[in-house]
């Protein structure tokens, strides 16, 4: 809930007891242990620390990895903050190979207008952007933008975020 209202200094403090909690109860190679380690991932790379948000997460993949079916939902959303973390970090390559292999799976999982391949979207669109390739950004954001426009609407701040970026591209 504190995640979801911004307050990520609050957010950060109460899922890294419960992943002390998890770990200690689950072990720190279960599933639940990494769900949670993702989620404390995504506080931390909101509060700007990016470097322990991508610790986190590659843990957490080896897990899902190791414990699940390969195309899972679990391992697509993992890699997608993968890969829009390491679009914070810069490095560029390893950001296109988490969004690719996380589009992938999502593509075999969900319908063609679920939010989850909106998301990765708007990730390849970033990607694309810094990458200095803007058809290729603005293909991807415009699809993103479909899918936040149906699933949210035109009004929405999630979907707005996507015409911002696309306002913002160089043309």
């Amino acid at each position: 809930v504190y995640k979801d209202l911004g307050n990520y200094q609050e957010a950060k403090t109460l899922l890294e007891e419960a992943l002390k909690y998890y770990t200690a109860f689950y072990g720190n190679k279960h599933t639940k242990t990494a769900w949670l380690s993702v989620n404390l991932a995504c506080v931390y790379r909101n509060l700007g620390n990016s470097d322990q948000a991508i610790k986190l997460l590659e843990v957490a993949a080896k897990i899902y990895e190791q414990n699940t079916p390969k195309n899972c939902l679990e391992n697509a959303w993992t890699l997608g903050h993968i890969g829009a973390t390491y679009i914070d970090l810069d490095n560029l390559e390893k950001a296109e190979h988490a969004l690719n292999k996380s589009l992938e799976m999502y593509a075999k999982l969900v319908d063609k207008d679920n939010m989850a391949l909106g998301w990765i979207y708007y990730h390849l669109g970033r990607l694309y952007i810094k990458q200095g390739q803007m058809d290729k950004a603005r293909n991807m954001l415009n699809k993103s933008l479909d899918t936040h426009t149906k699933n949210y609407g035109a009004n929405n701040l999630k979907t707005q975020k996507v015409v911002n970026t696309i306002s913002s591209m160089k043309l």
